[in-house]
């Protein structure tokens, strides 16, 4: 997987990624998507992103909402 993000602001950021599934004797998948974040907490965040298979032939798209959190952070970093 590759990612190149563009904060815009301190909450929210932008970002396109490209990632490789291998695949054992099959085709490999290619695929690429784009998404924003943003950051609702200092260790929470919610994220939207998209994106489709770039083997071309059908139409494998996916649209995805995601929150990820922190855990187990040390006491000092709550401060």
């Amino acid at each position: 997987s590759f990612c190149i993000e563009f904060e815009l602001g301190h909450p929210a950021s932008v970002f396109l990624e490209q990632s490789t599934v291998f695949n054992h004797n099959e085709r490999n998948d290619y695929w690429i998507d784009a998404g924003y974040t943003h950051l609702i907490a200092r260790h929470s965040q919610f994220d939207f992103s998209a994106g489709t298979n770039l083997n071309g032939g059908g139409l494998d798209f996916f649209f995805s909402v995601g929150y990820s959190t922190r855990i187990g952070f040390k006491k000092e970093e709550l401060q």
